[in-house]
């Protein structure tokens, strides 16, 4: 049984290297034969033991996250959706690594085992990988990268994408649009816009979240009102929630949460006020009753897309894309909406013209932006 075990890893490697010299998409219909170590792959503890095990399996595509499970129904378990459905597809074996912290350090050991066991294309989950891929395009030529939502960037700041890194972005502006259209159009006139902090892609949702609210209020012929702030961190605290609740009391209908976990504390002050929230990035619809729709970022298939560029010679390296309604890599989850008035098929129309470019959404200018120049007298800002 143990020479029989050494033939086939003897077999698995020849397959590896001819694979190295020519990405192409497995053939499913004669697939390699999987190890133990692949059945076994689909929970923590297992993946890691196989992680740690490099001389038993080898692993071509591999998930870093950003030092979370991928059951958190963020960033990590969307890629991993993006994976694994790739992986099965087209039998590719595949991992996911767990840093034991979210620092460039425990980033770049986690790439460095994700090499050692095989990895061929490594997708980074989220902008804190920044740092560790600028270091690992030059480590591992030979290894292709994708890095969600950020670029390679030094700690000295200097930024350069090489050929083996593809950088993938998502226009918040539109997304941000689909949430204002929605809100305006479903009947609310009196909207939150609550962001983690004034950086770019929150901006970007701000920003794109103000047309959506202008256009949609000229199109019903209303005046709205929009309640802008920060909260000045990315985690679910007290300080947010109660920042929400004062202004769901204060008659705000619905809050356009915006940027990492910060969505939790207003579902709770939605819910105890009995009103709706709009969450970003993923689909959240699960977490409460109070979430009307999500404006999210397709990050399962545009990983995948990704991922069979890559295996059929088309990845798009050294390349930083901002990914749109045009890859169908943005949109409002319909699926789940809790909307009454606002339908699916607004919905598609406005993807339509997304995609088209007939409509377009003005970005601003992160570090001097003036609000006010993305709306009409239709719309009134109030800024805290």
């Amino acid at each position: 049984m143990r020479k029989y075990s050494l033939l086939l890893l003897l077999l698995l490697l020849c397959c590896f290297c001819a694979a190295c010299a020519s990405p192409q998409l497995v053939d499913h219909d004669d697939p390699l034969p999987p190890s133990e170590a692949e059945q076994e792959q689909g929970t923590a503890e297992e993946g890691n033991s196989a992680a740690n095990s490099p001389e038993e399996a080898s692993f071509e595509l591999a998930l870093i996250t950003d030092g979370g499970d991928i059951e958190s129904g963020g960033i990590n378990q969307t890629a991993w959706e993006g994976v694994a459905t790739y992986g099965e597809t087209f039998d590719v074996s595949y991992l996911w690594y767990q840093p034991t912290e979210a620092s460039t350090a425990a980033f770049s050991e986690a790439i460095a085992d994700a090499v050692k066991n095989g990895a061929r294309l490594v997708i980074c989950s989220g902008p804190l990988f920044e740092a560790a891929v600028y270091e690992a395009q030059y480590l591992y030529p030979e290894i292709c990268f994708i890095c969600i939502d950020g670029q390679p960037t030094a700690t000295t700041g200097a930024e350069q994408c090489e050929s083996n890194v593809y950088s993938m972005y998502f226009n918040e502006e539109q997304i941000g649009f689909l949430a204002g259209y929605s809100a305006v159009m479903e009947g609310y006139t009196r909207l939150g816009f609550l962001g983690a902090m004034a950086i770019p892609s929150i901006m970007g949702y701000q920003a794109g979240f103000l047309q959506g609210v202008d256009q949609a209020a000229k199109d019903r012929g209303v005046e709205v009102e929009v309640t802008m702030g920060y909260t000045g961190g990315f985690l679910a605290t007290p300080e947010t929630q109660t920042m929400a609740s004062t202004w769901y009391l204060n008659n705000i209908q619905c809050i356009f949460a915006c940027g990492g976990d910060i969505a939790s504390s207003v579902m709770v002050a939605a819910e105890a006020a009995g009103t709706v929230v709009i969450c970003s990035d993923f689909d959240l619809y699960r977490a409460s009753d109070s979430v009307v729709t999500s404006a999210i970022k397709n990050i399962k298939t545009s990983v995948f897309n990704g991922i069979n560029a890559f295996y059929t010679g088309t990845f798009p390296g050294g390349k930083i894309l901002d990914l749109s309604a045009e890859q169908s890599a943005v949109a409002l989850a319909m699926d789940h909406a809790r909307f009454v008035n606002f339908t699916k098929t607004q919905h598609n129309e406005l993807l339509t013209l997304l995609a088209s470019g007939e409509l377009k959404v003005q970005a601003v200018d992160s570090a001097n932006p003036n609000w006010g120049s993305l709306v009409s007298p239709a719309v009134t800002i109030h800024i805290e």
